[in-house]
Parts: structure tokens; C-alpha cells; sequence
């Protein structure tokens, strides 16, 4: 994550690095600075500098030491944050000795190098620094964590030094939509804006997940750092225009609240400058964001004027209708619409509803939703008619050729043969087409109903679920919406009939991801975070998505991590992660890691560094949460001149 934090590589190996390599000889020497000496005795009082001698102490480890490059990047990094550039060299160099050789580790820690130098004026340095990490990048693997991390990390301190192209290119390699890259996005903004926390219910997060997180990772690392210009540039400049529209959606509600806590109006200006001239589905999105974001911060009156541009900017575009599929003939002919900008506007309609819910507002929001959900029944035909017809062109060939016959006019036998080999290829393309409009669909009745819609959620869902035009139809059922809903029916002060989503939650298809998240709430609640770490543990995921559940599995966790250090503190946080089985050393990184940083970042890291000294803690785990603590003092200002 996030400028060298935890990461899920495909090259690590799954056991300890043996150490019949070079570094067993040079540990002693170059593993240790002058610097770090001096700390152990003259400097002994100072947390950084213990716990930096401490990491490199472990990463020197023969034995419980899963990955020794690991542990040296992540000190790398650490030195870097403490301002300690010789410490960081010394690092660097044992990358080059130790086995396995990961030369592209040095990615990361050259990022912060190159943000360091801008920051003080060293241009030159900077472009000498990230063109040593941009020749490291052709050797990144295709897949792991790392990959994806570096990729957008190393992306956005190009585009400050102007290689956008390059940028783009490097991006592109890695973006992923799936969950992969939405934790990769996450963790490297929690990072970069030195707030850690990567919560579930950020009521200022995307409506919808990013088709392209990587790339809104980069616009957003630029803003944090100062470089709007830049972000919206690189913004602007992509081709995918629902990739443009996530990046300037996160960009306006991002410099929406640094405009509001450093009463600097001319930085939102910068942005809406921008995004004035441009369609008024992405317009309406980031007006919707920097409203909801207005909103929040309590500015009520610049919160509505906002609202009110995003309202417009979406009145500009004509009402979508609903397509459908007529008889065989007229499906064979069917022609799907470019689903791009229906798409951007079910989303916007979706932000919308948002910042009218923040108002207080229920049946404005409602009706967003409402105009959101007709976008997306623009986008394809419904799931269930285009299940229809390709199960019909599977099970009952001969009477759909017969009717493609008759219905086209088909002379002969060939071209009846052309014309069904043509229609099995259409029927499946609009299948696809009519899954990913529910998905979408499916996000945003989901969000709806985590903001309190549950009512209207649960009257929309059952007409569409009993309709019975197919066209009509859409399968909600089989859905997690139902389980949703009997959460929400189960709070205080519900108005949901829990008897009849109880009803409709039986016969819902399974949604291990959604129960999970319930039970280790419910634990966490109820001040069990073992049984809480137990059930993460035993977590078995959904059939056929091992790769997206074990993303999904780590990003819950670092959530569940954030929760409780708020709701809980430190301690408790500890035991959370101390509790995760050992089985996934990985997943304990990422969260040893994190909670290093949070804990730290309260002026908790004392039981942290506790922590740390336990004997049955892995060496990768110990440089993990020491690099947390060292990030959280240094982001709470605590770092020494």
C-alpha cells in the first residue's frame, strides 16, 4: 500500500528466504549506519530511532523471516519518513545483495526520494530519482499488490514532473476494477493523506466502485500533495471518459473540503474552471461530489448551490428510455447503445441522491435514485429476457432457427446457419451487456439502502422482482439487496417490516461477503475481537472467486482495524490483529501495518512497540508494524528535526 507499505506480491515465497546469500556477510556492516549506532546510545530516549533499529535488526533474521526484501524496503521507507537519507542508502543497498533479488522493491522507496526532492526545490534530483524508478517499473510482475501499488504510486510523481505519457502507459499496465485494485486505491490515499483509516461507511466515498481505481488513485495522490493542476491535467487528458469522470469526481471532493478547512475559495475554482466545459453527466457528478462534501463540512448554503449546478447539469440530458428485446427476429437485430455515458449518468443521479440525503431530503433522493436506475435500464435489456434467449438458443436450436427463418426471410439452409451462429454471438453480447447494467443497478440500490432508503428499496425490489414482463423483470432476489435490508429492519427506530424482508432475505442467494461483514460487527460489538479475527480467519469466500475473495477478505479486515481503533482503541485493535491466524502471514502484515500507524497516530504507539517485542512475531511482521508506528508519529508531527 500506498508508498511502500504492505503488499501481496506474486514473487514472495511462501516460506522463510534462506540465507545462503550475500547479505549473511554484510549484514553486520551495511546493515547498520553510524546513524542508527548512535541512536542505540546517545539517542536511546527516541521512539523513530529505537524502532528503526529494531526493524533492521529483524530484517537481518535468519530464521521466522518470511521475505528479507520485504523487511528492507519497508525500513527503506521507514528512514526515509524519519528523514534519515543515509539510513534509507544503506537499505537500498542490501536490496542488491540479498536473495531473492526484488530489485523492483526500490520502487517505492525512490517515490518518496523524488517527492522529498520536489518538495525542497530539487527538480533535477527528483527527475534523476524517478527515472532510476521508472527503469525498475519494466520488471514488475504482471500480477500481485505490489504491482498494482507501485504502478499508480510511481504514476502520480511522473505527472508532477511532467511525463504524463509515461505515466499513462505504467497505469494502464495495472489499472484493476476489480477488488484488487479498489484496496490498492484505498489504502494508498489512507496512506498518502496521513489519516490511515480505511473505513467501510465513508459517507463521502464513491457512490459506485471505479471502473479505473488506479488511474483516480494518481489524481488524488497529486491533489493531496498540492498538485491540482497537474491532477485535473492528467484527468482531462485520458481517453476513457468514465475513467475521466471518477478522477474529476475524486478531485472536486477532495480540494471541496481542503477549500473548507484552509478558507481558500480559489482552490475549488480551479476545479469547477475546468470541469465547466465539459458533458454535463461529468459535470453533474462533480458538482454532486463537492456538494456532498460542502454539506458534510456544514457549509449548508454553498452545499445547495452546488447541488443545485448538479441538478442542472443532469436536466441538460434527455430522459433515457428503457430498452427491451422483441421476438427472435427483432432480438437477432437488436443493437446494443454505447452504455459509456448512460453509465455516467446513473452515477451522477446516484451522487445526487446522496447530497439530497445529507439535507435530509428523502423523497428527492429517491427520485435521483429513481432517474440513476432509468439510466442503467437505458444501458441493456434486463437480465432475466436476455437469459432467456440465450438459454433458448442452447436448449431449443431447431425452433429458433425456424424462427429466424420465417422472421428474416431466409432463403436457404446457409443462410439460416449464418443467421443463428450470428444470433447465439448477439444474444450472449446483450447478456453480458444486461449483467453489468445489474451490477451496476445492484451497487446503487445497495448504497440506497445503507443510506436509509430501505422503504422505497424494499416497494422497488418486489415490483421488479414479480413483474411479469421479462423485460420488466430483474432478478433482485438472488441478490444480497434482501440481506441489506433485513440489517437495516433489525435497527432501532426502523420503519421496515421485518417479517416480510425476513420472507425475502430466505430465499436470497448466499452472500458470504455481506455475512461475514455482519459477524464480525456483531463481534466487535460485543467486545470479542478474537472471535471477530476468528471468523476472518475461517472465511471461505464465494465459489469460483478465490483471487477477488482474498482481496476482498484483506480489505474488510483493514477496515474492521480502523473501526475498532476508533470505536475501541489501541488495545483492542492489538488484540484484533494478534489474533489473525498465522496461516496468512500476509494478511497480519497488512494489518500489523495499519494499525501501527493509527494507533500512533492517537499518541497510542507504546503498546505497539510492545507488541513488537514479542518473540512469536514473525520478522516481516515486526518491521510492519514498526514502519506503522514510525508513519503514524511522523504524520501526527511528531518528527524529530
Amino acid at each position: 500500500g500506498a508508498g511502500g507499505g504492505v503488499d501481496v506480491d506474486a514473487s514472495q515465497p511462501p516460506t522463510a528466504t534462506s540465507d545462503t546469500n550475500p547479505e549473511t556477510a554484510s549484514d553486520a556492516s551495511a546493515g547498520a549506519t553510524g546513524s542508527e549506532q548512535a541512536a542505540s546510545t546517545a539517542d536511546s530516549d527516541s521512539v523513530i530511532d529505537r524502532s528503526l533499529v529494531a526493524m533492521v535488526t529483524a530484517s537481518q533474521q535468519r530464521s521466522d523471516n518470511r521475505h528479507k526484501p520485504y523487511c528492507r524496503r519497508l525500513t527503506a521507507v521507514a528512514y526515509l519518513l524519519a528523514g534519515d537519507q543515509e539510513g534509507a542508502d544503506a537499505q537500498l543497498k542490501q536490496l542488491d545483495v540479498i536473495r531473492p533479488s526484488v530489485p523492483y522493491y526500490k520502487i517505492s522507496p525512490l517515490v518518496i526520494m523524488a517527492w522529498d526532492q520536489l518538495a525542497e526545490g530539487r527538480r533535477e534530483d527528483a527527475e534523476k530519482t524517478a527515472e532510476l524508478a521508472w527503469g525498475l517499473s519494466s520488471d514488475l510482475p504482471k500480477f500481485g499488490q505490489f504491482s498494482v501499488d507501485a504502478a499508480s504510486d510511481l504514476g502520480a510523481v511522473l505527472v508532477a514532473l511532467g511525463r504524463t505519457a509515461d505515466a499513462q502507459t505504467l497505469v494502464a499496465r495495472f489499472n484493476d476494477s476489480e477488488t484488487q485494485g479498489q484496496l490498492s486505491a484505498l489504502q494508498q490515499h489512507a496512506y498518502e493523506s496521513k489519516g490511515f483509516a480505511i473505513e467501510s461507511d465513508d459517507k463521502l466515498a464513491p457512490a459506485v466502485p471505479w471502473t479505473a481505481p488506479q488511474f483516480v488513485a494518481v489524481a488524488r495522490a497529486l491533489v493531496t500533495r498540492g498538485f491540482i493542476d497537474e491532477a485535473l491535467a492528467w484527468s482531462v487528458a485520458l481517453s476513457d471518459k468514465e475513467a475521466q469522470a471518477e478522477c474529476l469526481a475524486e478531485i472536486s471532493s477532495a480540494v471541496a473540503r481542503q477549500t473548507i478547512d484552509e478558507s481558500q475559495p480559489e482552490l475549488l475554482e480551479q476545479v469547477t474552471g475546468q470541469i465547466d466545459g465539459l458533458e454535463p453527466a461529468i459535470r453533474a457528478r462533480a458538482y454532486a461530489r463537492i456538494a456532498a462534501a460542502q454539506l458534510q463540512s456544514g457549509d449548508a448554503d454553498s452545499g445547495a448551490k452546488s447541488l443545485e449546478a448538479a441538478n442542472a447539469a443532469l436536466g441538460e440530458i434527455s430522459a433515457p428510455e428503457a430498452v427491451g428485446l422483441g421476438n427472435v427476429a427483432q432480438t437477432a437485430e437488436f443493437e446494443l447503445p454505447d452504455a459509456v455515458p448512460l453509465r455516467q449518468g446513473a452515477v451522477a443521479a446516484a451522487e445526487i441522491a446522496r447530497a439530497e440525503l445529507i439535507q435530509g431530503k428523502m423523497d428527492e433522493a429517491w427520485t435521483a435514485i429513481a432517474t440513476a436506475l432509468a439510466y442503467t435500464r437505458a444501458m441493456a435489456p434486463s437480465p432475466v429476457i436476455a437469459r432467456q434467449r440465450v438459454e433458448e438458443a442452447s436448449r431449443s436450436a431447431n425452433a429458433v432457427r425456424g424462427r429466424l427463418k420465417s422472421g428474416l426471410g431466409l432463403e436457404n439452409d446457409d443462410l439460416v446457419r449464418r443467421a443463428f451462429n450470428r444470433y447465439r454471438n448477439t444474444v450472449q453480447a446483450i447478456l453480458e451487456a444486461a449483467s453489468a447494467r445489474f451490477a451496476l443497478q445492484s451497487a446503487i440500490v445497495a448504497r440506497a439502502a445503507e443510506w436509509g432508503l430501505g422503504d422505497r428499496v424494499l416497494a422497488e425490489i418486489k415490483s421488479r422482482a414479480t413483474a411479469r414482463n421479462a423485460n420488466q423483470q430483474e432478478p433482485w432476489i438472488s441478490t444480497n439487496i434482501p440481506r441489506i435490508l433485513l440489517a437495516k429492519a433489525r435497527e432501532e427506530g426502523s420503519t421496515l417490516d421485518a417479517a416480510e424482508v425476513q420472507a425475502l432475505a430466505r430465499n436470497s442467494g448466499a452472500a458470504p461477503r455481506f455475512n461475514l461483514r455482519q459477524s464480525t460487527l456483531k463481534a466487535v460489538a460485543a467486545g470479542d475481537v478474537s472471535a471477530a479475527a476468528g471468523l476472518i480467519d475461517r472465511y471461505s469466500g464465494a465459489q469460483g472467486d478465490r483471487s477477488g475473495d482474498k482481496a476482498w477478505r484483506t480489505l474488510w479486515t483493514l477496515q474492521l482495524v480502523s473501526r475498532i481503533v476508533e470505536d475501541a482503541g489501541a488495545d483492542a485493535a492489538l488484540k484484533f490483529v494478534s489474533a489473525l491466524s498465522s496461516k496468512d502471514i500476509v494478511l497480519r502484515e497488512e494489518a500489523m501495518n495499519l494499525v501501527g500507524a493509527l494507533v500512533s497516530l492517537r499518541g497510542e504507539e507504546q503498546p505497539a512497540i510492545a507488541l513488537a517485542r514479542q518473540r512469536d512475531l514473525q520478522a516481516t511482521e515486526k518491521v510492519a508494524l514498526l514502519n506503522g508506528v514510525i508513519r503514524g508519529i511522523v504524520a501526527r508531527g511528531d518528527k524529530p528535526e
